[in-house]
Formats: structure tokens, sequence, C-alpha cells
């Protein structure tokens, strides 16, 4: 499809249903060089310098579908294909590849889009041992481990709530990120607290959970 007609396709169809599915962005094979995804951008780091001799500049932005799918996207600035990223723990999608920008990569800015919903997969139920297996939107049961505050973070520039919950063997940190402090007062809730957890797993370092 030429950039015309998708801009015209996009003036006459729902955004929602041009967004790529869930099936199509999990049968991306790596080291695909072809790979073509249309989403919205719901996250910016700022450029940064990276390398052991601190000899890249690179800029990184996520791509979401809004249905539970969130992908890094990487352009080196001193120069799009899936690939394995190089360090796991920084990347911040929640896909098992990050997309590298490349001289013959084309970006197409198809407007503003505002998500009516931001996931509307149903939650699937699970363990906190099978945590690490899953990138869908989850529920998760457990019991209130850090009670929840208010934090500022650097890459939304807002703040959210962060805490973490448990199951007596494993933790997990949670972050709100729409989070009212005088609400959750409201609720009364304290360490040790059963609660139920709906949303989706991220991976930067360390498993945290991301309720939207």
């Amino acid at each position: 499809m030429s950039l015309e007609n998708l801009e015209d396709e996009l003036i006459k169809t729902n955004p929602e249903e041009m967004l790529s599915t869930n099936e199509l962005i999990d049968s991306i094979q790596l080291y695909d060089a072809t790979v073509e995804i249309i989403g919205f951008v719901d996250g910016i780091d700022s450029p940064k310098i990276v390398g052991s001799n601190q000899q890249f500049k690179i800029f990184k932005f996520y791509i979401s579908n809004g249905m539970g799918r969130r992908v890094q996207v990487i352009i080196h600035l001193d120069g799009v294909q899936a690939r394995v990223p190089k360090i796991a723990a920084f990347n911040n999608g929640n896909v098992p590849f990050e997309l590298l920008i490349r001289s013959n990569s084309i970006i197409t800015n198809l407007g503003k889009y505002e998500p009516t919903t931001n996931f509307i997969e149903n939650p699937i139920t699970i363990k906190f041992t099978e945590i690490f297996n899953t990138t869908q939107r989850i529920s998760l049961d457990g019991y209130i481990k850090t009670n929840f505050a208010e934090i500022h973070d650097p890459k939304l520039n807002k703040k959210i709530g962060c805490g973490a919950i448990t199951d007596g063997m494993y933790k997990l940190e949670v972050h709100i990120l729409e989070f009212s402090k005088i609400e959750y007062i409201k609720l009364n809730i304290n360490k040790g607290n059963k609660v139920q957890i709906i949303g989706l797993i991220q991976s930067s370092g360390k498993k945290k959970l991301y309720l939207y």
C-alpha cells in the first residue's frame, strides 16, 4: 500500500482498525529487515551516548498497538530490522525484539491518535512463577509488600504510583500510571492486604507490572 493510499485509508477508516494486531506483531521473525508495523507512539526517551567508548548516540521511542504489545524502536543518530536487544535490561518494550531504524527505513506520521481504550484484550490469570513467560495483559493475585506512593517517572515526566506485591516468596514491583494519592488513601490499603492487580508486564532490568 502506498503512502497516499494509507493516508486516505486512515481518513476513511476507524484508526483502531489499522493498528497492527497482536498476532501480526507476535509473528515477526528476528532479523527480518522488512518489518512493517502500524501503531502509536506511547513513549520517547531523550537521545543518549552509549557504548564502551561512548561512541554511539542513540534515540529510543516506543510503539504500542493499544492491545498489549509495546515495541522498542532504536535510531542510531550517527548512522528496520527486528533484532534481539543487545542488553535485555534496557528493553522497555514487552516483546522479545526491538526495531532498528536504518538508512532505508521509512517512518510515516499518520496524524494524531487518541486511543479510546488502552487494552481491548481480556487479562489472563497467572501465578508469580509464570510472569517471565508472558507479554499479555495479566491478572495477578498477591499481597501488598510495599505500600504505594507517588514517585516521579523521568521517562513519562509525570508522577506515578509505585509499590510492590508478593505471593510470600516472590516480589513484583508495580507502577500505576494514573495514580491519585488521595484516592489510594481512601481505599485504606495496608501492607499484607490481598489485592488483585491487572496490567501489563514490562522488563527493564527486572520485571515490573504497569497498570494503564
